[in-house]
């Protein structure tokens, strides 16, 4: 069994303590401070978050003693040893996290201690499981491979549909990783949340995407107008599986770089890269596989007015939390996250992000001209040939 221990968040506040301690000190009887990354004494606290904790250094202020050596957690340390500590602290008031603090202290290194089998200098590695925290003591670059994220798992019985100990998962990953290009951060994040319904006749049928994503659509800057909109759509459903399935992925592909896959898997000829030539569902499907090894089917439908013969399949993916899906069709290019059908006349809606926007990102703004709302049949183009691309997802994903 994996050391490892599980501690669950109850506080509102959080704080990232990272320091090394001296193995011949008595925890208990010794000083620590505190301080912030521009040495600032800490002293008290405003509201944070996991996703933003404080960050703070330890520093211990007493003389380690030799008459501590082999006295601590009754555990024998090696009078050389240094703990390198790297946790986050829920705490409520200041008194909570200096106690909290020498716990996670004590608990990281009982649990470097703990692993008698590596050879190697270890630092504790937290991951996220819903509110619990799951701290790993492991060697600074390990990485896990597939087969042993499932064995995690499998040893400490957590489900195996979405990952938990990617390397991206990581609190620390999370809290140092620099933002990506501001371009790929301005999208809105489900804006279909608050979109207005129609109503059916029941008993109806419905499902829409399950998880985050981000709404991409033309932008003005990238002069992509008139084309690019298959291109957003790709966006779209890349943003869905950073949040969801594949957190290592930090933005979605930009256009040049959706051409120069299609290019290296010769699908396109070279002089392709850089211009403004239409992608559709097919294309979408190959960038997928080149770039995030997604598989994907292609669902095709001989005309617009035939669409209402999927939307039970359709139902069905969003059921299971499958991604958004791209549908092209004759110069168009949509994105499909929700289906909703009434079983007693039949009639079909479809929940549509449409790539073609140009404005800013203004909800109401976004909601009220029907830019992302739920359409009808008539939305589509009754002659028009469809195909569309459905990303999948491994059933088994850690």
């Amino acid at each position: 069994m994996t050391v490892h221990s599980i501690e669950k968040l109850v506080d509102k506040n959080f704080a990232r303590i990272k320091g090394f301690v001296p193995s011949n000190i008595d925890i208990n009887q010794s000083n620590f401070l505190f301080k912030t990354s521009n040495g600032e004494i800490f002293q008290q606290f405003d509201d944070t978050s996991i996703e933003d904790p404080i960050q703070l250094k330890i520093l211990c202020q007493t003389k380690p003693s030799n008459a501590f050596i082999r006295q601590f957690l009754g555990i024998s340390l090696q009078p050389t040893k240094v703990y390198s500590i790297n946790g986050l602290v829920s705490f409520n008031s200041l008194q909570d996290f200096h106690r909290n603090s020498i716990d996670k202290i004590k608990s990281q290194i009982s649990l470097i201690d703990s692993d008698n089998h590596s050879e190697t200098a270890l630092e504790c590695k937290e991951f996220l499981y819903k509110d619990n925290v799951i701290t790993i003591p492991l060697p600074k670059d390990k990485i896990f491979s597939k087969d042993e994220r499932l064995k995690l798992h499998e040893e400490m019985k957590l489900p195996t549909d979405g990952p938990i100990f990617k390397t991206s998962l990581n609190f620390e990953s999370l809290d140092s990783a620099s933002e990506t290009n501001s371009v790929f951060t301005q999208q809105l994040i489900c804006p279909h949340e608050t979109a207005p319904t129609s109503i059916l006749p029941e008993p109806v049928l419905s499902a829409t995407v399950q998880g985050n994503y981000r709404y991409y659509h033309y932008r003005t800057d990238d002069c992509d107008t008139g084309w690019g909109c298959a291109y957003r759509s790709l966006q779209t459903i890349v943003s869905w599986y950073s949040y969801n399935v594949n957190t290592s992925i930090k933005r979605p592909p930009t256009h040049r770089e959706i051409q120069t896959a299609l290019v290296e898997i010769g699908d396109k000829p070279r002089t392709f890269v850089g211009s403004k030539k239409w992608i559709g569902s097919m294309e979408c499907g190959f960038v997928l596989d080149k770039l995030y090894e997604i598989g994907h089917s292609i669902i095709s439908v001989n005309k617009g007015s035939e669409l209402d013969q999927k939307a039970r399949q359709l139902i069905n993916h969003f059921q299971n939390g499958r991604p958004p899906i791209m549908i092209g069709g004759g110069v168009l290019a949509h994105t499909i996250i929700g289906c909703r059908m009434s079983e007693s006349t039949g009639e079909v809606e479809f929940l549509i992000l449409d790539p073609h926007y140009t404005g800013t990102d203004d909800l109401s703004t976004i909601l009220k001209k029907g830019w992302v709302g739920w359409k009808g049949m008539d939305f589509w183009d009754k002659k028009a040939f469809y195909n569309l691309c459905v990303p999948t997802v491994d059933k088994v994903n850690v």
